[in-house]
């Protein structure tokens, strides 16, 4: 008999697209598991509000992504929380279909409280959802069973973040000081140019995720030197000094 991946949905809100677009290429990666995302698997014309109800019909498991702004958050994202329910009373005793998934700390709504939820912002977190996702693929005859990975060890997980974390503010530093330059070049007056760093510091991790949302980043952090100028350009300089580049696939270039 033929086997299929594990169907995953990812029922989200769309303030939460950059993380939830990392856990969709993260689950991708995966042999055996097949995840849903709107932005990936809706077709132009389709009648969208149909296709999900339809996709979270079809799935095995269905992710919740909770964070503080998905909780306030009205509108068609309770619309798919209430298929994910209507799907889950469908479900016999004892089977994951349901799981709450927090992208940060923060309250669990209640319908989910009585559920396990996963810490997806922890070391472990990632590992632990997959230990679910598992479990429910080795209960579906027709799923074909998921590979087990070597766990990250919490020590190495930590010291890849920070990493990361390390070399995202060099690349941001390096992208702050070339605007800098460039605005001296230009022969702002002084004051202008104080203004403009005084923005520029003070832009969040929010601004510049919601910048990559705007322009299709896959993940922010992974940008390198041109995009972060253009970034910092856009949020704090303003005018259209560095110009994008794009791949094929729609999402922007790192560089």
């Amino acid at each position: 008999m033929n086997q299929r991946p594990l169907r995953v949905f990812l029922c989200h809100s769309s303030g939460d697209k950059p993380a939830v677009r990392e856990l969709y290429r993260r689950l991708e990666a995966e042999k055996g598991i097949q995840p849903w995302l709107d932005e990936e698997d809706l077709l132009p014309g389709q009648d969208w509000e149909r296709e999900i109800r339809k996709a979270v019909a079809a799935s095995d498991t269905v992710i919740v992504c909770i964070s503080e702004r998905a909780a306030s958050k009205a509108g068609f994202l309770q619309k798919e929380i209430k298929y994910a329910l209507d799907q889950a009373d469908q479900q016999p005793p004892g089977t994951i279909f349901l799981i709450p998934l927090r992208l940060e700390e923060c309250e669990v709504p209640e319908r989910f409280r009585p559920l396990q939820w996963v810490n997806y912002y922890e070391d472990q977190g990632y590992n632990r959802l997959m230990r679910a996702l598992r479990v429910r693929a080795s209960g579906i005859p027709e799923v074909q069973a998921i590979d087990e990975a070597e766990p990250v060890r919490r020590s190495d997980s930590r010291k890849q973040r920070q990493d990361r974390i390390d070399n995202t503010r060099k690349v941001r530093d390096s992208a702050r000081r070339s605007v800098l330059e460039d605005m001296h070049l230009r022969k702002l007056p002084q004051n202008e140019v104080d203004k403009k760093l005084e923005k520029i510091n003070k832009i969040t991790n929010e601004d510049v995720f919601k910048w990559a949302q705007e322009h299709v980043v896959n993940n922010p952090f992974d940008m390198g030197p041109k995009n972060w100028q253009r970034c910092l350009y856009d949020l704090g300089a303003g005018g259209e000094n560095y110009p994008l580049e794009w791949e094929e696939s729609g999402y922007l270039k790192y560089q």
